[in-house]
Formats: structure tokens, sequence, C-alpha cells
């Protein structure tokens, strides 16, 4: 089959230009691990606090931790929505999207106000986010909320709308219509957005009657000279459909004999985007269309379109079908037995590897046997498509030690390094060909140990039979090798728990980015490490002046005060003392958090640790609620003798409770008055004397009024 110049050299441009990445996907994401019932036991108390920055900050910690199973309720998150703070309505959106699609579109409208008011900000790009995951019915109630500001002079309210509808995709076709005038709109910015939005809305399928005008309406942006107007208008044309493949080829084709290179380019490589049917659509389509032949779809059979062209005579065409092959992914297994015969064909080689990698499990077995002798190779292009198409086959070939190791030995240095990077990933199964380069570690060169530390941390938990060699590296001369062994640690998860201790010299790193991926590589250890680390992260985080207080925060909350130790919670709640605003509601957001371990830490933090209003009740206080505060107190006073500012507070918190008792206490609560009055007297904290002492006089003042009572 004899091509044109022209199309031979088009598509070696789209299949070239057009590539994905040259690992294939990953398998599926671990999912992330939830919350223990002590974490759960803090949110719920956090978004009862009355601060809704507070609650605000909680559930942000808790999207950030990927936690879904806390109990959320819409009247936990509502609030925060509708509240001014933008801040405020960030939390709110997490708390929403963490709920899951049918409660957010439930309260779809609530998005509205924050996808105009507040472009660009956090708020509204949540907001944007969580239009991906809304109903179909959702989505609709939100654009039609949106509509209006279509009509609004000047770019910014239709920038808005533009923006959302981008992230609603495919679910905000059956509103495309009222998106089409925009085509001819007079700010150049707002037609290049609305041809985003309309290709992202997948029209072929979507709203096929409109599809045709469409793309009609798109011809003139393709010859345009201003690249930021012609590539949004090829990308467009992408995403059409398969259907419209015949109709968008035949618009395209002329526009391969432009005399821009950019021009040639995005043409070629919209049609290698037509989608996934390209080989049974879009090849005959170019074929025939070439030939002057019926232009329809079904013209040549998927088999009889492709099979030839891997075989033509042309270097060029052999070349274009084996990497259009694996731009349509299946294409490869599907070929596989045609491809193979190819790596003897030495022009093609490089190319045929490459199409093998995305090859997936099904040809693994005849794809590892017929890679094994290509592991001797040296040119560089290759041994990253050797490498390549080995990740693609991974879980196959990892546990083929024997062949693959025994293939390696004899592999040079650059193969073998390149071979271990992608296989590192594997985890455990990695070791073997880690070791293989381990000596690597010791190379005078820095840039090459930390390299090497690099593809250790990429095997997770695996990199744990490495942590001796970690340990070494983590006192290395040079910080960026620091870091990559701290960095190590930290992909290791709960499998870095035995080395804590060994890794709590490293936060007096003189690199503050080795200090600061420690705390991350404690951060993400088992509860073991608990009783380890605790004690110096927490006088760490006591010290005054302490930069890093933020960011210490986040490991000590992996433990919380796992052995409900009272001056544990009294360094924490005494935090607060000296912070901002901010600052403080930080810190108490994760009090909260910290305190989940029992009812009475949890109560303390409502009570203490600068609370934004007086936690009194208008009411007053049960006798119940009022035994269990006092019981609270008491249990801190004596361990807040180191933290005056505390100290004053918990005096303070003592003579409210006192008096606002107004009936005769029972015996429980005068047994405990009369204990506190006792700590109160004996007080000699000079910072704390005189609310002391004033709170004695509201104690003795219950204490008299029992007496009088039981007189």
């Amino acid at each position: 089959m004899v091509f044109c110049s022209l199309f031979r050299g088009a598509w070696c441009v789209v299949a070239l230009a057009a590539g994905h990445a040259l690992r294939a996907e990953d398998g599926p994401a671990e999912k992330s691990p939830q919350p223990h019932p002590w974490q759960v036991a803090g949110v719920r108390a956090a978004l009862k606090d009355p601060s809704l920055q507070v609650r605000a900050l909680v559930l942000r910690h808790c999207h950030e931790k990927h936690w879904t199973r806390v109990g959320l309720k819409a009247e936990d998150v509502l609030p925060l929505l509708r509240h001014t703070d933008v801040n405020v309505n960030l939390g709110g959106l997490m708390g929403l999207e963490m709920m899951g699609p049918e409660v957010c579109s439930a309260h779809a409208k609530e998005l509205i106000p924050l996808l105009i008011q507040h472009r660009g900000t956090y708020a509204n790009v949540t907001a944007m986010r969580l239009l991906r995951i809304l109903s179909p019915e959702a989505v609709r109630v939100v654009v039609r909320g949106l509509l209006p500001s279509l009509k609004v002079t000047g770019r910014g309210g239709k920038e808005n709308v533009l923006d959302a509808l981008l992230e609603c995709s495919r679910n905000a076709a059956p509103f495309a219509q009222n998106l089409l005038p925009l085509l001819n709109d007079d700010d150049l910015e707002v037609r290049i957005k609305t041809v985003k939005v309309l290709g992202q809305m997948a029209l072929g399928e979507t709203a096929p009657k409109l599809a045709p005008a469409f793309v009609k309406a798109l011809l003139p942006m393709l010859q345009n000279d201003n690249d930021r107007v012609k590539l949004p208008a090829f990308n467009a044309l992408r995403n059409v459909g398969a259907e419209r493949a015949p109709l968008v080829a035949r618009e395209l084709l002329p526009l391969l004999q432009s005399r821009g290179f950019s021009t040639r380019l995005s043409a070629v490589t919209s049609m290698g985007f037509l989608g996934k049917e390209a080989a049974s659509i879009l090849v005959p389509a170019l074929i025939t269309l070439l030939e002057d032949k019926n232009n329809s779809a079904d013209a040549v059979p998927h088999a009889k379109a492709l099979l030839p062209l891997l075989h033509d005579p042309d270097y060029e065409v052999r070349l274009a079908t084996v990497l259009a092959l694996r731009e349509i992914g299946k294409g490869t297994s599907l070929y596989l037995n045609d491809l193979l015969p190819l790596l003897q064909d030495p022009e093609m080689k490089e190319s045929v590897v490459f199409a093998l990698s995305s090859v997936g499990a099904e040809g693994a077995p005849a794809v590892f046997k017929a890679l094994l002798p290509l592991l001797k190779s040296t040119d560089s292009g290759m041994m990253r498509h050797v490498a390549s198409a080995f990740w693609g086959i991974r879980a196959y070939a990892a546990p083929r030690v024997n062949e693959l190791l025994s293939a390696l030995q004899a592999a040079s240095p650059e193969m073998q390094l390149c071979m271990v990077e992608f296989l590192a990933s594997v985890g455990q199964d990695a070791e073997p060909y880690v070791r293989l380069r381990l000596a690597l570690l010791q190379d005078q060169d820095p840039q090459v140990r930390s390299h090497m530390l690099e593809v250790i941390g990429s095997m997770g938990p695996g990199a744990a039979v490495f942590a001796k060699e970690l340990l070494s590296l983590s006192n290395d001369r040079d910080a960026k090798v620091r870091a990559k062994a701290l960095l190590a640690f930290s992909n290791m998860g709960a499998a870095a728990t035995p080395y804590a201790k060994d890794l709590l010299g490293k936060l007096d790193d003189s690199d503050g980015y080795v200090h600061t991926l420690t705390l991350f590589a404690f951060e993400n250890m088992g509860p073991e490490a608990g009783p380890v680390l605790v004690r110096p992260l927490l006088a760490r985080l006591m010290k005054k002046g302490t930069l890093s207080w933020n960011v210490l925060i986040k490991p000590l909350g992996a433990f919380g005060n796992f052995n409900r130790d009272p001056f544990w919670q009294c360094s924490a709640l005494a935090k607060t003392d000296g912070l901002s605003e901010d600052d403080i509601r930080l810190m108490r957001s994760q009090l909260y958090l910290w305190s989940g371990h029992s009812a009475e830490l949890l109560l303390s933090v409502r009570w203490l640790g600068r609370p934004a209003v007086t936690p009194m009740p208008a009411k007053g206080l049960s006798v119940a609620e009022q035994q269990a505060v006092l019981e609270m107190l008491l249990k801190l006073w004596p361990h807040s003798v180191a933290f005056p500012a505390l100290r004053k507070e918990i005096a303070e918190r003592l003579g409210d409770v006192a008096e606002s008792i107004s009936t005769v206490p029972k015996k429980k609560v005068v047994e405990l008055l009369k204990k506190l009055e006792s700590e109160l007297k004996a007080d000699a904290v000079a910072d704390s004397k005189v609310a002391a002492a004033k709170a004695c006089a509201a104690v003795q003042g219950a204490l008299a009024g029992n007496v009088k009572a039981g007189k």
C-alpha cells in the first residue's frame, strides 16, 4: 500500500507528538487509612465548638487525611457554607466532599454563590472540584443558577460560569445551546474559554445535533495565527466523538499542508486523539479520503485496515502504525503476534518496544520472553523503552527473579539502574534488583547517592529491608542525601516504626528540610511509636519561640494523648497562650483531635485553651455537668503549676462554676468543692494567685450556701 508523502510524515508526527507517558497506568490506589475511634470522637466534639473557624479547620484536617468515616451530617457543614468567611466556606466544602456525591448533590445549590463570588480562592477551587462528583440532576440545578451570569456585561461573570461548566464537563451538555452564541463574543478570552468548555462536553455523544455546527464554528479558529486561539480549537475537535471522525478528518486534512508547523502538528495530533475507535474509523477515513474513495467509517474493517500497514514496505508507514497502535490502548495486545516479529527489524525495534509498554497483563508472558534479550542493549533510548515495557508488565515480571536478575547481571550498569528505577515501586519484590545497584549508596558523588535513595524510597514499606543503610545515610555530610534518606523513611509508613528512636536526633539537624521530613516520617508511623515519640515532640512543642510548632502538631496528631496523661493535656492546652487568634483556632482544632481518647479530655478542651466564647451555658450547668467539670479541673490543677497562664485560666473556670451553683450542691459536688478549696488556698504560683483567691472565695460561697441550707 502506497501513501502520499504528506500522509506518511503526518502520521509520524502524530504518533510521536501525541504519545502518552512511558509508564503504564498504575493499579488501583490503596485506600487511605481511616481514623481511629478516638480521632472520630475528637472530630465530633470539635464540630460542636462555638467557633465556626475551629470547625472548619477540623474538617480541612479530615479532608487532608482523606477521612470519610467521621459521621458527618448536613447540619455539620451547611452553617459553614453559608458563612461570610471564605476560609470557613472552604471547611464546609471539604466536609461536603467527604460526605460523598449523594449528599453533595442534595445541597448543590449551596455551591452557586461560591462559584460566582469567590473566584480563584481555595473555596472557589474546591467548589469547582465538587462539581465533578455531582449527579447530572444536581449539575442542572447549579448550571441553571449560573446561567444568568452569562448575560452580565464584561468578562468576569461569563468566565466564572465557563470555569464552572468546564468542571461539569459532559453533565453540562444539555446547556450547550446557551453557550454557542459566546463563540461570537466580543471578548477573545471568552471565545477561547467557550471553545474549551464545549470541547469538554463531548458533543458528538452528548448533543450530536449540535456537533456539526460546533465543528464548523471552529474552522476559522483552526487557521488563526495565534496559537492561543488555534490550539484550544484543535483540542476541542478531539472530543467531538468517534462518530464525527470522517467529518473532522475531512476538515483537518487540508491543514496538513499548512506552512505553519504548529498547525500541522496540532492537526495530526487532533486526528490521533479522536477516540479509541480511531483504528476502525479514523484510519479508514484517511485512507479513503486520500484515495478519493467512499469515506464511510465502515469502509475498511479494523483488522484489514491496520494489519497491512504493519508490513508496508515504507518504513514511515510501519513506524506510524506501530505507534498509533500504542495510542489506542488495546491495539497493542490485539496485534501482539504481528508486532513481536518486528523486533527483528533494526529500524523498527525501538518503536515496537515502546508500543509493547502498553500491552498489559494479557500479553505479559510473551512480552517478557521477547524483552529479556534486549536487556543487553546499550542505547539510552532503547534502555528507557525496554524498562518502560517491563514496567507495564511488572506484576508478572518482578516475581520472576531467577530469569530477570540473571539477565540484568549481564546488562550494562546503565540498564541495571534504569530497570531498578522502574521496578523499585513493586515493593518487597524489588529487593533483589535494588541490591544489584546498592553499592551506589557509597558513591563519592552525592547526586548519585541521593538518586539511589530516591529509588529505594519509591519502594514504600518495602524499603524497610534497607533501613540499616538508610540510617547510615541519614547522617551523610550532604543535606540533600540526608533528606532523601528521611523521605524514604517517611514513605515507609508504619514500617518505619521500629526506627522512631533512631530518628529522634534528626529533629536537631541543621537543615530545615531534613527536620520537616523527619516529622513526616513520625506522622506516618504506627501507634507503637507513640511511647517513644510523644514526650519528646510535646517538649519541643512547648518551647518558647518554636517556629515550627504548627508542623510539630501533625505527628502529635497521629497519637494524641494516648495515655490520658494530665500533664500532657496541660502542656498542650497551655500552648494557646501567646498565640494569635488564627493560631489559637488552629491549636484548638488539634486539641480536640488529640483529646478524643476520653470524654474528660474533650471536656477540658471545651473549657480551657482560650475558647472563643465562655464555656458556661446561659442556662447554667446540671448537677451531672457540675460534677464532670469540677472533676476535670481538679485533675488538671496539680499539673498546671508549670504553666501560669493555664493555671490562672483553670482558677477562673473554677470560680465560674462555683458562682453558677444556685441550689444546694449534691454531696459529690460538695466533696469536690472542698478539695478545690484546699488546692486554691495552697496556690503559690504568683501569676495565678489573684485568680485562685477569687475562685476560692466563690467556692467558699457555694459551700457556705450549702451549710446555711443544711441548717
